[in-house]
C-alpha cells in the first residue's frame, strides 16, 4: 500500500512537471496562429474554429488546401477538432492562445497518463497467466514511461499547437491499453465486460474522427482481437465464448456508430458516398 501511494503521488508531480512544461510553451507561441511558422495546419483548424463559430460551418472564406473553393464545404480537416476549438472560442472567443493552452494542460495531463496506463498493461505481471516478473524493477517502468513521455521535446511542442497530433496520440494510446485488456480476459477464458469493449470502439472511434489514417489499422486489429479468442469455430464455442465473441463485435459496432453521423453528413453535402 505504501509503495501505490508513492507511485501515484510521483505520478502527480509527473503530471505537473508535463502541465506546466506545455503551459510554457504555450504562453510563449502567444494569441498567434502562426506560432511556429511552420506548422501551417493550425491556419486551417483556427478558421474553422472561427467559421463554426460565426455558423457557416465547415468551410474557408477564401480558396482552401485542398482543393477547397471559398464558402465551400469541406470534408477534409478532422471534425472532432474543428469542434474543439470551436468550444474554446465560444468560452474564451477566438484566442488561439485559449485553445493552446486548452490543449497544453489536457495533453499534460492526459498523454503521460496513458502512456502510464498502457506501460502498465504491458509490464505488470498478471498473477493469474503466472507470468514472471522482476519485483524490484517492472512497477518502476510505468512511471519512467511516463516521464520521458512528460518531457519529450516534439511531445511538448504539439501539445502547444493547433493541431490533432496530441489528442490523436493520446486516443491511440488508450485504444492499444484497451485492447491489451480485452485480449488478456479472452485468454484467460473470462467474461468479456461490455464496458470495456464499449470503450474500446469508443477510443478507434474518437480516433478515426481525429486522423482517419487510423481506419486502415482497425481490421488487422480487430483480427488480433479474434485470435486471442481459445476456439474461433463457432460450432465448437462454450456459452460464454459466444457471449464474448458477441461483445467483441460491439467494438466496431461502436466505430462505425461514431463515424456514421458524418458519412451521412459528406452524402449530403456531396451528394455522393
Amino acid at each position: 500500500i505504501f509503495a501505490m501511494k508513492h507511485n501515484h503521488r510521483i505520478l502527480v508531480l509527473i503530471l505537473l512537471v508535463s502541465v506546466a512544461l506545455r503551459v510554457a510553451i504555450a504562453f510563449s507561441y502567444g494569441d498567434t496562429v502562426d506560432a511556429p511558422p511552420l506548422l501551417t495546419d493550425q491556419r486551417s483548424y483556427h478558421a474553422l474554429g472561427v467559421r463554426l463559430l460565426s455558423g457557416e460551418g465547415f468551410s474557408f472564406a477564401g480558396s482552401w488546401y485542398p482543393f477547397t473553393a471559398a464558402n465551400t464545404p469541406t470534408a477534409h480537416w478532422s471534425f472532432l477538432y474543428s469542434l474543439f476549438i470551436a468550444g474554446v472560442y465560444a468560452i474564451f472567443g477566438a484566442h488561439p492562445l485559449a485553445a493552446r493552452l486548452a490543449n497544453a494542460v489536457l495533453g499534460g495531463i492526459l498523454l503521460p497518463l496513458m502512456v502510464y496506463r498502457l506501460a502498465a498493461r504491458l509490464f505488470t505481471p498478471d498473477e493469474r497467466e503466472g507470468a514472471p516478473a522482476p519485483a524490484a524493477v517492472l512497477p518502476a517502468l510505468p512511471l519512467i514511461a511516463a516521464g520521458s513521455a512528460a518531457v519529450y521535446g516534439y511531445f511538448i511542442l504539439y501539445a502547444a499547437v493547433l493541431m490533432t497530433e496530441t489528442a490523436y496520440i493520446i486516443a491511440l494510446l488508450w485504444s492499444l491499453e484497451r485492447g491489451l485488456c480485452v485480449a488478456r480476459v479472452l485468454k484467460r477464458g473470462e467474461s468479456l465486460p461490455v464496458g470495456l469493449t464499449l470503450q474500446l470502439g469508443l477510443s478507434l472511434g474518437i480516433a478515426a474522427l481525429i486522423r482517419q489514417a487510423i481506419l486502415p489499422w482497425m481490421p488487422v486489429f480487430f483480427l488480433w482481437l479474434l485470435l486471442n479468442l481459445p476456439v474461433l469455430r463457432p460450432a465448437r464455442l462454450t456459452g460464454q465464448q459466444r457471449g464474448n465473441l458477441a461483445r467483441l463485435f460491439l467494438v466496431p459496432g461502436v466505430v462505425i456508430a461514431c463515424i456514421l453521423p458524418w458519412t451521412i453528413r459528406n452524402a449530403i453535402v456531396y451528394g455522393d458516398f
